[in-house]
């Protein structure tokens, strides 16, 4: 019965609508690199860059996190100097005139580092002394885990998704845009690369489910050995390494 389940899911990925035959992004083979993902939103972000669309790409992303904030912490639309791997955080917004700050920290298939969002809190809220708003981005709007939020509460963090907020805000840039320009031709194909990247996360985890819950094998924790495996190997190696250099 398994098999069969699995099949018919294989069968929904599939289903996904025709694909751009010139789509660069997915002919590139990097359609899950959350560097290539994050160099991207960065440059729609950012006011300065090639698009010559100003701040409005900004904007309407703005609006978005606007909309899933109460009114007294909505974000000042304009005014926005975008950084990327600013103190190793992937895209870093400031807006000195408001004195606010925007940490995206963008997670596609990257295990949580320990104590990573305390830390950037820490250095652009209590170093530099920003009000700030941290948003949490991955596939399908999964929370952070503990290990990474420290001594942050998980309602200090926003969490979004390239299957909800990110699509939503590339379709409204594509609206700004007649169908025969370049730029809507661009991020026409960023969003294939972002159904076709959403779409086979969501298969995969329900195959995970049909595969761990159906033998009884709670995932979560199934997981959370792993990421501490992985932390242990990290860990192991460059002690070895350190070692080895003294």
């Amino acid at each position: 019965m398994e098999i069969k389940e699995i099949i018919d899911l294989g069968n929904k990925f599939h289903s996904i609508p025709p694909l751009s035959r010139m789509n660069i992004f997915l002919r590139t083979k990097k359609v899950r690199s959350e560097l290539s993902h994050s160099n991207i939103l960065a440059y729609f972000l950012d006011h300065t860059e090639a698009h010559q669309t100003g701040s409005k790409y900004s904007e309407l992303f703005i609006g978005i996190i606007n909309n899933r904030l109460p009114l007294d912490e909505h974000l000042p639309l304009q005014n926005w100097e975008v950084y990327r791997e600013s103190q190793n955080i992937d895209i870093l917004m400031i807006n000195k005139i408001e004195n606010k700050a925007i940490i995206i920290e963008n997670k596609i298939g990257a295990i949580d580092q320990e104590k990573q969002l305390e830390r950037y809190h820490r250095a652009i809220h209590g170093d530099a002394n920003y009000n700030v708003k941290l948003i949490y981005l991955t596939l399908l709007g999964d929370p952070p885990s503990a290990d990474s939020l420290g001594a942050l509460s998980l309602n200090q963090v926003l969490c979004i998704s390239y299957i909800g907020e990110i699509k939503a805000w590339i379709e409204m840039c594509m609206g700004l845009h007649k169908e025969n320009e370049e730029s809507y031709f661009g991020l026409k194909h960023y969003l294939e690369c972002i159904i076709v990247m959403t779409q086979g996360e969501k298969i995969q985890k329900e195959i995970r489910n049909i595969v761990f819950e159906k033998n009884g094998i709670d995932f979560d924790i199934h997981r959370s050995i792993e990421r501490a495996g992985m932390r242990y190997c990290h860990y192991t190696f460059f002690e070895k390494l350190k070692a080895e250099l003294k």
